[in-house]
């Protein structure tokens, strides 16, 4: 399959809001949802897309002709490419009916293992999200990073819980989530994180209320 044969069979199943564009640039979803373009002006994923561009390997000194190395070594584990899977939520409200975030990080998950690099995944309000995505990440070996979002440090510890369970080699928190209105609306509420200001819970304790 070709590239431009995987867009026009992603088009029809992507949902209303994303283009399935050739270039994930932010420009066509701007503001909105699936909103990589960012909230207020809507520039942030533009900007850093065009950032990207900037980026050129230095080629001014001369090697051997041999084969280019792109393997990563990371926390103990050897990947096939510097790079990785990024997580994506609320994948219905995003991206359509064909996958929800439980099947979409199933799929992931162990595609990416597979090919020898490691997806970031989900976290949600459903309980179901974060259980799903750390069975899929447990099946795959542990090549997988859970991403936690900043809640009530109670909550925090359930989802640790279930990254230690995983045997995940990572666990990643979008701190910038702090700012959503579902984690607002939380007792107590989530805020800005300091890694001092936080209680050790890295591993988690076995109970996780305790």
């Amino acid at each position: 399959m070709t590239y431009q044969e995987l867009l026009d069979a992603a088009r029809p199943v992507m949902g209303k809001y994303c283009k399935a564009c050739p270039v994930c640039n932010g420009v066509a979803c701007r503001s909105s949802i699936p909103g990589p373009g960012a909230k207020g002006v809507g520039d942030t994923a533009i900007r850093n897309y065009q950032k990207w561009q900037e980026v050129r390997l230095n080629m001014d000194t001369l090697f051997s002709n041999t084969g280019t190395d792109t393997t990563l070594n990371l926390f103990g584990r050897t990947f096939r490419y510097p790079f990785f899977a990024g997580p994506v939520g609320a994948v219905n409200l995003h991206y359509g009916e064909t996958y929800n975030d439980v099947t979409y990080n199933d799929t992931l998950v162990s595609a990416c293992a597979q090919a020898g690099i490691a997806a970031f995944t989900g976290d949600g309000t459903d309980p179901s999200v974060m259980q799903a995505a750390t069975q899929a990440i447990a099946a795959a070996g542990g090549v997988g990073v859970p991403t936690v979002k900043p809640w009530n440090i109670d909550t925090v510890r359930e989802k640790m819980a279930l990254v230690a369970a995983s045997g995940s080699f990572a666990v990643a928190m979008d701190v910038d989530a702090a700012g959503l209105p579902f984690l607002k609306g939380m007792t107590p509420p989530p805020g800005p994180r300091a890694w001092r200001s936080w209680p050790r819970w890295w591993p988690p304790p076995t109970n996780p209320s305790s």
